[in-house]
Parts: structure tokens; sequence; C-alpha cells
């Protein structure tokens, strides 16, 4: 049976019916409600701000996240004093930090380069005594994207928190070409901490001169196998140069070790046909086979169909849900009768549930590519 905080909120609630969803101590409601009053929009406005004061923290959790997603900057005061809230009242569910984190989330939203102070100032407090929220307030920086934080943020890399270290890269990414060029310092030096981190928030930004420094680590087979990993990844799915494709299949036909799958997932990331053979030819590897199948599925090349058709009948729960995913990106419609007989196959049991939503996703996705068409 459902669980009734796992249905959806009834449409038709007025105003006054969501801001008592918003009283329920419980958490998916509370996020529910709070996506429902942003959509109310202008008209819940002094609502929300009015139960952004009140000592309940799930009614000022629910009030942040729908200014939040309202996003005006009007909004910066009152959303800084429930950031700012401290009280001597006993919270059991830690509402009160889930409500000062939901407001940091919201003042990011509103993008606002006069926030880079004040969230300095609740930064330096928030490290010393809770890394989540100075996590939180990390990634609010960002958002706002004022590139005067930056020598604030460069200090939060250093922290011993790891989670603290992924926020401040992933917020100097952000902040234009002279934090890109701090990301690019600390690639360089092996000795720095979070370079994986800096990897994964520099290639969606990547700029001309990013690219050789990641196509170096990618071909240095003393680097740290994680930063490799990483390199290779983000280098298939986000950067552009004619210098990615060699040095990936370099590495896949001339290494045995862990980085060859990621490799084998930037190959499919890149969806260039001249890859289709040398993924398929990892097919017969074991400990490459399942990432085999989802980079055809990323490459999105229809000589895949006949050979991932088969393999829905394999009987190895894994490679069906993997090559079911595979057909559904490519867009395989002939697959559709084979995935039905799959999917109706499975045994009764949480496991086997899993898996059934998993084709059904893949079933979706080429009914949508028939509509298309």
């Amino acid at each position: 049976m459902q669980d009734p905080s796992d249905q959806p909120l009834p449409e038709s609630l007025s105003l006054e019916q969501l801001l008592e969803e918003l009283k329920k101590h419980e958490w998916a409601v509370n996020w529910r409600t709070a996506e429902a009053l942003a959509q109310v929009g202008t008209g819940a406005v002094p609502s929300l701000l009015q139960a952004l004061e009140s000592e309940d923290g799930y009614m000022r959790n629910g009030a942040a996240i729908a200014l939040g997603n309202i996003g005006r900057k009007e909004f910066a005061r009152p959303l800084l004093q429930a950031l700012r809230w401290r009280d001597d009242r006993v919270y059991e569910d830690d509402e009160d930090i889930e409500a000062r984190m939901s407001a940091a989330t919201a003042l990011g939203k509103l993008h606002d380069p006069a926030l880079r102070e004040p969230l300095l100032a609740e930064l330096e407090r928030a490290l010393e005594s809770n890394a989540t929220l100075a996590s939180y307030i990390v990634e609010a920086l960002g958002e706002v994207g004022n590139p005067r934080a930056i020598s604030t943020l460069v200090k939060a890399v250093e922290h011993r928190d790891h989670n603290i270290q992924r926020d401040a890269i992933c917020a100097l990414a952000q902040l234009g070409p002279d934090a890109i060029e701090i990301l690019h310092g600390i690639l360089k030096d092996r000795s720095r901490q979070g370079r994986g981190y800096v990897v994964r928030a520099l290639c969606p930004k990547a700029t001309s001169s990013s690219i050789p420094i990641l196509l170096q680590i990618l071909a240095d087979p003393d680097e740290d196998k994680y930063v490799r990993g990483e390199a290779a990844r983000g280098l298939g799915r986000y950067c552009k140069s004619p210098d990615i494709y060699p040095a990936l299949v370099k590495i896949l036909e001339n290494e045995r070790d862990e980085v060859r799958s990621s490799v084998l997932m930037a190959l499919g990331y890149l969806r260039n046909p001249a890859a289709f053979d040398l993924i398929v030819g990892q097919l017969r590897d074991p400990e490459l086979r399942y990432t085999a199948v989802m980079a055809l599925g990323d490459l999105g090349d229809t000589r895949a169909c006949a050979l991932l058709v088969p393999m829905l009948k394999s009987g190895d729960y894994s490679l069906v849900v993997h090559a079911a995913t595979a057909l559904g990106k490519i867009g395989c419609s002939d697959s559709i009768p084979f995935m039905l007989e799959v999917r109706d196959s499975f045994p009764r049991s949480p496991i086997a549930g899993a898996f059934r939503t998993t084709i059904e996703e893949a079933l979706r996705m080429l009914q949508r590519t028939d509509k298309n068409r």
C-alpha cells in the first residue's frame, strides 16, 4: 500500500489549505506543499513571509523553499533572518537546521550579488559550528555569482569536510575566468585536495585552456585513477576538441585498469559513430560488459539494436535492465514487444519491482520517440 505522504496533493487545495498542509510534520508533504505554494505565486507571498517567522521549523522550511522558487530579490532580508535563526527549543527532527539550509538555497536562487557579504559572514560562523549548513551557504555563494567571493571560497576548498570542499569547488567554477584559473592551478598540483571534484566541476565550464590540462591528466598512467576517470567522463560529456576521441581510444586499446570503464562511458557520450565497433568489442569483457551496453545507449547508433534485443532474454536481470535502458535511449521501437514480454515475466518481489520500473521507463522513452517521428 502506498504511503499517504507519497501521494500527490489535490490540485484544488486553496491557499489556506496549503498552509495547513505545511504544518504537517512529514518531509515529503512539506516539500510538495512548498512547490504548490510557489505555483500560487504572488498571492501566497504575504502568508509565506509570515510562515518564515514561525517557531515551527517545518513551516519555515516550506516557506523558504517556496520563496526561493518564486525568486524575488525583496525576499533577501527575511530569508537572511531565516538563515540566521537560532533559539533554545528542542527540534526532534532537526527541522530548525533543515529550514536554515533551505533558506541558504533560496538565497542563492535570488542571484543577487549584494548577498555576498551577509552570506560570507554566515559562512564564517557556520564553518565553526555546522559543516552541513556551511556547505549549503557555499553553494549559495556560487549561485549568487559575485567574483569577490573567490578568496573565501578558495579557503573553503582546503576545509577538512569533503562536502564543503566539493561545494566550494563547484561554486568557484561558476565565478568566471579568474576562478577557472585557480581551478587549473589546483589540477596541476597533485598535492592539493579535491582534484576529482575540480575536474567534475570544471568540465561543464571548461575553456579552451582547460582541455589540454584535462587531456594531460587523462593520458598520465601515474595520475590518480579517480581523477583520470573524472577527466575521461567530463571530456566525453562536455568538451569539444578533435584530440579527445583519439586520446580515449588509445587508453581503451592499451591499458588494463579501472579507468577503462570511464573511457568507455566517455566514448558513448561523444556520440562519434566511429566508436561503435570499439564499444561493441568490449561486450566480451565481463568487467566492462554492462558499461559497454550503457555506452551503446549513449552513442545512439541504431546498429546496436540487433545486439541489445537478445540481451532482454539473457536471464541476467542487471543485463536486462541495462539493455532495456540502452534500447530506450537509442529509440529501437522494434524492441517494444520483447520488452513488454520481459516486463510481464518478472516475479513479484521488491527487487524485481525495481527492474520492472526501469523497463517501464525505457518503454516510455520508446513511445515518446514514436510520437516524435
